[in-house]
């Protein structure tokens, strides 16, 4: 899955941020893919002022567009939620 694979990069890239930050678990997002697959109004639902939330807001504003949702077959705008997880590895 592609967004798999960018969100995975990103949090590579930003791995020592979120190493410091101290802070795991699953960060909710919710945001709105618009008409034409941009997003907007994206807000921490959860784990608000960690890296993670920072990282992950900046993922979902600079990445690729989103399909946008399709009602009665009209294409429409949309809520979202995204879960993204980060978890220290157990030695």
């Amino acid at each position: 899955m592609a967004w798999a694979r960018y969100i995975k990069k990103i949090i590579e890239n930003n791995i020592q941020a979120l190493l410091d930050d101290n802070k795991s678990g699953t960060l909710q997002l919710r945001f709105i893919v618009d008409m034409d697959g941009s997003v907007s109004d994206i807000t921490a639902v959860s784990m608000q002022g960690t890296k993670l939330s920072e990282v992950a807001i900046e993922a979902v504003r600079k990445g690729p567009k989103w399909i946008p949702a399709n009602q009665n077959g009209q294409t429409v705008a949309s809520y979202k939620k995204l879960p993204v997880t980060f978890t220290f590895a157990k030695n």
